[in-house]
């Protein structure tokens, strides 16, 4: 088998997988109707994971690393934390919107210890990300003084709540960019003297 083949076939798995997991929930499918959804023979999906967990632990896995690589294309170069918080925000809402079956998977596998983990960890980080933006815009100056990691829970639940709603609406609750602008610039009107 070439390696393009092989590129191939596991692209094959891991879309079928997505799929089916995605709407039958990872209890219900099964590795024989992830190779009937692909196309191949259940061998042949054995051959490239060793069972339903790994193939749903790299599905989590490829979903986490890509959000991560965007989120870091995103912020490269920025000169400011409001233009940092914006992109981020932007970014992860951008990215749900765009990979709603791996939103429908995740929300459908909260307990899963083989994944909690890992995805503990991911959230962890992405919530320190937001904390060192909100605490760079403190010290500029760009930003009311404030406890960034309380502000960093608060955007990172924002965020979370725009991803959920995904599973319970058609589209999400809220837009990027309403998102960005309550955040950055809140409710109240401010004196101007």
């Amino acid at each position: 088998m070439s390696e393009r083949t092989g590129s191939e076939t596991r692209k094959k798995i891991l879309d079928a997988g997505k799929k089916l997991f995605s709407e039958q929930g990872y209890g219900a499918a099964s590795m024989r109707a992830i190779a009937s959804e692909a196309g191949i023979s259940p061998a042949c999906v054995y051959l490239y994971f060793k069972g339903k967990e790994a193939l749903y632990l790299t599905l989590m896995t490829e979903w986490m690393d890509e959000l991560a690589r965007e989120t870091r294309s995103a912020l490269e170069g920025l000169d400011s934390p409001v233009a940092e918080l914006a992109a981020f925000i932007r970014c992860s809402l951008s990215f749900a919107s765009r990979q709603r079956e791996i939103i429908m998977l995740h929300g459908k596998s909260a307990g899963f210890a083989f994944v909690s983990e890992r995805k503990q960890e991911f959230f962890r980080t992405r919530r320190g990300i937001i904390e060192r933006i909100v605490a760079d815009g403190v010290v500029s100056g760009n930003f009311e003084p404030c406890d960034p990691a309380e502000v960093a829970k608060i955007v990172f639940s924002m965020i979370r709540g725009f991803v959920f709603s995904m599973m319970v609406e058609d589209d999400a609750l809220y837009s990027p960019d309403a998102c960005v602008e309550l955040i950055l610039n809140g409710l109240a009107r401010r004196n101007e003297t």
